[in-house]
């Protein structure tokens, strides 16, 4: 198992190996510089100090402050990318926020259509019940006004019990009794 400390030592060691360094690994950590952080911290002045105080080979004293400064513009760049990375993420969830927000006024908008949709079929078969009511009464009144006008007409071709047959009645067929 490796901690963020084990981590760091082995990053460190690693690119003190890559540079040729790491025969000063000792010496650099006796002196407290065990990351790289610490390292990029070191001015061009402090590189060349400390290159002395560990007597570091001449070529390796050359190279320290051009690897130092390369392992600072190394972590300026991941700290620009990290930088973009947020400001990309922080983008995209903006726009995922936007996305949905814009799904869900999209949904409301599809329910108040909906809602709306229904008050209107609600009304329009509430319409259709009260045209459909009154055809019925209308009709129901034609009835009684046929049926008043049949009872008028009746009323008046009879006088009563000892009346004539109307000529409707005189149109029934008649038996024999009643011509002999």
């Amino acid at each position: 198992e490796h901690d963020g400390q084990d981590e760091g030592d082995d990053d460190f060691l690693n690119w003190l190996k890559k540079h040729k360094l790491h025969s000063y690994h000792q010496a650099f950590e006796d002196e407290g510089y065990d990351d790289l952080a610490s390292l990029a911290l070191l001015s061009q002045e402090e590189v060349g100090e400390f290159a002395t105080s560990i007597q570091m080979k001449k070529g390796h004293k050359k190279k320290l402050p051009v690897v130092i400064q390369e392992l600072r513009e190394e972590m300026q760049e991941l700290k620009e990318e990290r930088r973009e990375l947020r400001e990309q993420r922080a983008k995209d969830k903006a726009k995922r926020e936007r996305e949905e927000q814009e799904k869900e006024q999209e949904r409301t908008r599809e329910k108040e259509e909906q809602e709306e949709k229904r008050k209107r079929d609600k009304e329009e078969r509430k319409m259709e019940e009260d045209l459909a009511q009154i055809e019925r009464k209308h009709k129901l009144e034609e009835r009684e006004h046929k049926l008043e006008e049949a009872r008028r007409a009746r009323d008046l071709n009879t006088d009563g019990p000892n009346s004539k047959p109307t000529t409707h009645d005189s149109a029934l067929p008649i038996s024999k009794e009643q011509v002999g």
